[in-house]
């Protein structure tokens, strides 16, 4: 048997959209809401990051129909169409995502007499909940104490640029997800390389071995000096990565010069620099440190930073 104790009803509206608010402000699933006129009115955080590569919280104030090809620009208004014949009409199954497990609805908002006054589209995942029950998770603090796991950061290439280096003069590998401007995690992209001889497969393979000795402070041995273009002098290797961490995603550029010396190579010039995506913006990309082997009065530049 329960007991309630009586309590105080809230019947100021403004009070109470409050607590509206939160609840989608905390949802998991991204929330988009559209006026009559499909205007995008409101995203909550989840939206925002979900829809980051296309512009994030700068989409509020911007047409949906815009964002979609013709034939789902006619699905839409047809829905629509089917919200405005009855109060009754008033969600619709519009998507199975087998990728991500959930389904899709487009579901009708209304004011307090029943007139449609806009819609959103309602996402429900059907993956089981891993988080155990009833253990709360309150700062980052809790998750070092209680143990959880933090998750895994995921690191990938985008972008890959050679000069002089073996038979490769200037060239430079983009990864699908990049061309394409996709931030997405969970699509696969390269299975492996292929060409005709001498196109510069193997200087790919090379590059990528030297590039993890130099990043993960390795050595280099001397005869590294022999896949620089015997033509050249020094050469350059310019690597781009996308680092998803949590809800956050970095742009990080790694680029570095190689000189021939009397005993292998030296580094001449060496840069790391980065933009971050969170909450649905795009910082500026910065240069993080700057190392230049002529300049013998500072090691690393900018001078701020170290």
């Amino acid at each position: 048997m329960c007991a309630f104790e009586k309590g105080n009803k809230i019947n100021n509206k403004t009070e109470l959209s409050k607590y509206f608010r939160s609840v989608i402000e905390q949802d998991r699933c991204g929330v988009v809401i559209c006026n009559l006129e499909h205007e995008i009115i409101y995203m909550n955080p989840a939206a925002i990051t979900r829809y980051a590569k296309w512009g994030g919280g700068e989409l509020i104030g911007k047409n949906l129909l815009n964002c979609h090809n013709e034939e789902s620009r006619k699905l839409i208004k047809k829905v629509l169409m089917w919200f405005e014949e009855s109060r009754e009409h008033n969600i619709i199954y519009t998507f199975r995502n087998e990728k991500e497990n959930k389904d899709v609805y487009m579901v009708a908002l209304r004011d307090e007499d029943g007139k449609l006054i806009g819609y959103y589209e309602k996402h429900e995942y059907r993956d089981v909940e891993k988080d155990e029950l009833y253990n709360p998770v309150k700062t980052i603090s809790d998750i070092y104490k209680k143990g959880y796991e933090m998750k895994e950061r995921i690191v990938r290439l985008a972008a890959l640029r050679l000069v002089n280096i073996k038979n490769v003069e200037n060239g430079r590998i983009i990864m699908p997800n990049a061309l394409h401007k996709r931030l997405a995690e969970k699509n696969a992209e390269v299975l492996g390389i292929y060409g005709q001889n001498g196109s510069g497969k193997t200087a790919v393979a090379d590059t990528f071995y030297y590039l993890r000795k130099i990043m993960t402070g390795g050595h280099l041995e001397d005869d590294c000096a022999e896949y620089i273009d015997a033509n050249f002098e020094q050469a350059e290797i310019e690597a781009e990565f996308i680092i998803y961490s949590g809800d956050i995603i970095y742009e990080a550029g790694y680029r570095i010069i190689l000189h021939k010396a009397d005993q292998g190579v030296e580094i001449l010039q060496e840069s790391l620099g980065f933009a971050k995506h969170s909450d649905g913006f795009r910082s500026n990309k910065t240069v993080f440190m700057d190392y230049r082997r002529s300049e013998k009065t500072t090691v690393f530049t900018p001078k701020k930073r170290f």
